[in-house]
């Protein structure tokens, strides 16, 4: 661990001098970039030294763009750019992948909040793959860390911006809906949600072209904040109770959902939606057509997660009562 540490913090500051040259720089980036998803994913010990040794405060630094950066470096073209704030960014979601603590250090880090705030601003020229990668960022720290979120709400603004445009990426508007979802994970961010007219514009979201499991995701945020406002007042919402069912059974098996898209979801988190629409009398009878019954004693055999226990046992009762 000691030749590791050295090894770090020396690559660090050849990232800081200013005697190295942008293209070292961008070496030393992607093979940084490549090595935390390589060794350190999923790893909380490795990933906690690196964050500890200089790699979180640097990676932070030059995730900015190069008109906010601290340091002396000058890129040949955009892409050049491009390239190297990817590559931080990525390095930051990987040090944060699946690690309460290190998003904690990361989402509550104040360097961090400022380029974050500028990346995803929808007047400044942060490019459409720049802004995909610093949204999955801002996805694993709020998925991972709900201390963080009362910090990263100032995002909400710029995260439900580009629902309001007819000239739309369906990816970043994929991500969005990804990022707001993760938000309703926390009840402490629902009300906000709420105050920031979040489910119409989810609602709105409906009538785009998206990613399939996207609309997934959009229901069990509408299911979520539910919890907060009247429901019922949301007359142009017909959530797909199927889909959201069969995203559960594949959760159960640890199936991705849709089949073959590579998109994986918690069985726990699912299990929050489903009971949170059963609450809500108009999908009752909807929930029972889908067997929910089977799909929540299924779950309850072999769960070992308390939350995925806690949404199941609440889903009986009220699809029950």
């Amino acid at each position: 661990m000691t030749q590791a540490r050295l090894a770090v913090q020396r690559e660090m500051q050849r990232l800081r001098s200013d005697e190295t040259t942008t293209t070292e720089r961008i070496h030393i980036m992607i093979h940084f970039s490549r090595f935390t998803m390589r060794e350190n994913r999923n790893d909380p010990e490795r990933q906690m030294f690196l964050a500890e040794h200089g790699a979180l405060e640097t990676l932070v630094s030059f995730s900015a763009s190069s008109r906010k950066q601290t340091h002396n470096i000058t890129f040949a073209d955009e892409d050049e750019e491009e390239l190297f704030q990817r590559c931080a960014l990525t390095a930051l979601s990987q040090i944060c992948s699946w690690n309460v603590a290190t998003s904690k250090l990361v989402g509550e880090n104040a360097r961090f909040i400022d380029v974050m705030k500028d990346l995803l601003k929808w007047d400044y020229d942060t490019t459409r793959n720049v802004r995909l990668t610093a949204m999955n960022v801002l996805y694993n720290i709020l998925n991972n860390c709900f201390d963080c979120h009362a910090s990263l709400l100032c995002f909400i603004p710029d995260i439900t911006h580009p629902f309001t445009t007819t000239d739309y990426d369906s990816d970043v508007l994929a991500w969005c809906c990804n990022v707001i979802y993760n938000f309703t994970l926390n009840p402490q961010s629902l009300l906000p949600l709420a105050q920031q007219n979040v489910p119409a514009t989810l609602i709105s979201a409906q009538s785009k072209i998206l990613p399939p499991w996207a609309y997934v995701v959009i229901a069990m945020a509408l299911a979520n904040i539910s919890t907060v406002t009247d429901y019922e007042k949301w007359s142009d919402f017909d959530c797909n109770v199927h889909d959201v069912c069969d995203c559960f059974r594949s959760s159960l098996f640890g199936d991705d959902y849709p089949q073959h898209s590579g998109v994986f979801f918690d069985g726990w988190e699912v299990a929050m939606a489903i009971a949170n629409l059963s609450a809500i009398e108009r999908h009752k009878q909807a929930l029972v057509s889908e067997s929910i019954f089977g799909l929540l004693s299924t779950a309850l055999e072999s769960a070992t997660d308390k939350r995925l226990i806690k949404y199941s046992l609440l889903g009986l009762w009220r699809v029950t009562s």
